[in-house]
């Protein structure tokens, strides 16, 4: 039987999963993809076990605009449904929190978990203790230091036989409408456990006067004398593209200009129901992605 091998383009919110990865009795983003890939009989175990296999790990409560999932699927289905057909066939069945955006065949030996770049928004500007008032030119700078090759030892959640080296192509603000800070933009090839929301944590403490950009500086270039900034919420990272050889039209996506306003993040009670809203605001955000691309 011949097969074909499928990329899709997922896009999810993260609060309503433990992540992306499979893991058992846990909803997650994988999981629900590969239950329905077993309700419209297209599914095919690779050598894991699993019917597909998805690009980049995100932890619970991250959102992607784009992941990339791989599955193979029978030549005669494809050839009959088309890219549209199987896009249409598992949003059908998708639950409300995540979508699939576009599917195409790529090369039988693809190796989907081997992109170009994959790309991350972090958005400090909802991080109760965010100072109003940052300007470009000093978050430019905090953003500089981690960009090209670092042992980021001191900013990952480690993991036995991981290498902890890696470049970081990018690293900007992400400005809103009006030029004020929302957050960061980051792009590398490959990223550790808890990288980006460590990098986050340090720029915060830097803003809100907590530590200083020398002492995160020494984490970099030390990093074998210790150093823990803290880990910030999974809440506001979103994977927001992943480039793929393979994969037309995949990779660098515009960041959205969303208008925040220049009041400083508000604290306590205030704060809670801010960041609800500020919460339902990103999801919005994702969602307008979303049916841009669908409708398209």
């Amino acid at each position: 039987m011949a097969f074909a091998r499928i990329a899709i383009s997922i896009g999810y919110i993260g609060r309503g999963f433990s992540g992306s990865q499979y893991q058992p009795k846990l909803n997650t983003v994988q999981g629900v993809i590969e239950d329905i890939l077993y309700q419209l009989d297209w599914s095919n175990g690779n050598e894991d076990g699993h019917a597909m296999t998805m690009s980049s790990r995100t932890d619970a409560g991250v959102s992607a605009l784009a992941n990339i999932g791989s599955f193979d699927l029978e030549r005669s289905i494809w050839l009959s449904a088309g890219p549209d057909g199987v896009t249409k066939a598992i949003n059908d069945l998708m639950p409300d929190n995540c979508v699939v955006t576009k599917a195409v065949e790529i090369g039988s030996d693809s190796n989907i978990t081997d992109p170009k770049s994959r790309t991350y928004l972090y958005r400090l500007q909802a991080l109760e203790g965010w100072p109003a008032g940052v300007s470009v030119e000093l978050m430019s700078e905090w953003c500089t230091m981690f960009e090209g090759t670092h042992d980021f030892r001191n900013f990952c959640r480690l993991v036995e036989g991981r290498p902890t080296l890696r470049t970081l192509i990018s690293c900007r603000p992400w400005l809103d409408a009006t030029g004020v800070i929302l957050g960061f933009r980051v792009t590398g090839v490959s990223f550790v456990w808890n990288q980006v929301r460590r990098i986050a944590a340090a720029i915060q403490g830097i803003a809100a006067g907590k530590i200083t950009q020398a002492q995160v500086k020494a984490a970099l270039g030390n990093p074998d004398q210790p150093a823990d900034f803290g880990l910030a919420p999974a809440d506001w990272l979103v994977l927001w593209s992943v480039t793929h050889s393979e994969i037309p039209e995949s990779g660098e996506v515009e960041s959205p200009s969303i208008h925040v306003g220049t009041e400083a993040t508000p604290r306590g009670r205030a704060y809670k129901l801010w960041s609800a809203r500020i919460r339902r605001e990103q999801e919005a955000m994702l969602l307008a992605e979303w049916l841009d691309s669908v409708i398209q």
